[in-house]
């Protein structure tokens, strides 16, 4: 039985998965915080690359096996619009990828049986899907920044509740800047972040 768990950089990502020819065989990733990108690593990240390399072991005939981490995989990582859980990068993020499309499992730990189940059923059950894409590089990488920073902004609030308050929309059960601005210009539909 032979490992085969490919460590995934930008480099290897675009070899690898995004060059691909559509009959290859899937791949199973996951990122986490690696020591790659933390030295100190993470128990439940060490965990599930122990996992991948057991699955590796029994199902190098039928998928590619994969890591990277969240910091050095970021231009990787911001290219999607993931599902991220309540545990956000404290957890890892398995992907399954398979004739240029990506399908995202649901964030949790699973045990060795569970993820060979959750396997067979990520196409019916993911938590996200969408064609595989290039990663961002160092110039377009600043508008995710921007998109996220905007929606942290303490003014961008303030001002939220001065205009519900001026305009008598204190009842309303939705924020003026999410629903007029926020999401209809910078919401996941406005582009495949191309």
């Amino acid at each position: 039985m032979k490992e085969n768990v490919h460590y995934i950089d930008e480099e290897r990502y675009v070899e690898f998965i995004l060059n691909a020819p559509k009959d290859s065989k899937p791949w199973l990733l996951d990122f986490g915080n690696t020591p790659m990108g933390r030295p100190e690593g993470d128990k439940v990240t060490e965990g599930r690359i122990e996992l991948l390399i057991c699955l590796s072991r029994y199902l190098a005939d039928e998928f590619h096996f994969g890591f990277g981490d969240y910091r050095k995989s970021e231009n990787i990582l911001e290219s999607y619009d993931f599902e991220w859980g309540q545990y956000g990068t404290m957890a890892p993020l398995s992907l399954y990828i398979e004739g240029g499309q990506l399908y995202q499992f649901a964030q949790r730990n699973y045990a060795i049986f569970q993820f060979a189940e959750a396997v067979k059923r990520v196409k019916e059950e993911h938590e996200y899907s969408t064609p595989v894409v290039a990663p961002r590089n160092e110039l377009n990488i600043f508008w995710e920044y921007a998109k996220r920073d905007l929606g942290k902004m303490r003014l961008a609030g303030k001002f939220d509740r001065w205009v519900r308050k001026s305009f008598g929309l204190e009842k309303e059960d939705h924020y003026v800047i999410d629903e007029y601005i926020t999401l209809p210009l910078f919401g996941k539909h406005v582009s495949d972040k191309d």
